[in-house]
């Protein structure tokens, strides 16, 4: 079963549940909309500095620093408000589904990558800005591969008759480069 081995299982929403794994996973799946966790009176159970039973609607606490990973299953329809804001080790964000509407802001003091199905035309329009600046939004297909989308090739040394020269290009949403050698000019023979 996909969902056996947590270490600890809570409600963020209505109709959906979390659940944390040893290795720093939390799992979010069910359908509809996660709740606000940007005030004491909700929230979901991570939390940035002391546990509390009180006002939460989880059944055990975890600190947020515990999250190294999200996986968002299809059906989540909205990210509420701070959902990931005090999470400081989150790499990564999986989402698999329709982008669900985010609220408009979602605090983090670091760069992570958020994973998207590539062919699901309602990530077109995610904006993209609602993370840090330097965020990576790296779309996948539906066996979790992702396609590189190349840009240009530049040129970084130009190719003399002497030596060769190279160029590089990168992907434009995972940041992966790519070089290659450019070959020598050919000599011209002067008459």
């Amino acid at each position: 079963d996909e969902y056996a081995g947590f270490t600890a299982i809570g409600n963020c929403g209505q109709n959906t549940v979390w659940r944390l794994y040893e290795d720093g996973t939390l799992r979010i799946s069910g359908s509809g909309q996660l709740y606000d966790n940007g005030s004491p009176y909700s929230s979901i159970g991570w939390l940035s500095d002391e546990k509390t039973e009180e006002n939460s609607y989880s059944c055990e606490n975890i600190q947020a620093a515990d999250i190294k990973k999200v996986i968002v299953d299809e059906g989540i329809t909205y990210i509420g408000w701070e959902m990931f804001s005090d999470c400081s080790n989150l790499q990564s964000i999986d989402f698999y589904g329709h982008a669900p509407e985010f609220y408009w802001y979602q605090p983090l003091d670091h760069d992570i990558k958020v994973y998207f199905p590539e062919n699901d035309a309602s990530w077109n329009n995610v904006d993209k800005s609602i993370f840090s600046e330097g965020t990576k939004w790296i779309s996948r297909d539906a066996s979790g591969t992702h396609h590189h989308k190349w840009s240009s090739w530049k040129t970084t040394k130009a190719a003399t008759i002497q030596a060769e020269g190279s160029k590089e290009r990168s992907c434009t949403e995972c940041g992966k480069k790519e070089t290659a050698v450019i070959a020598r000019l050919p000599k011209i023979a002067v008459s």
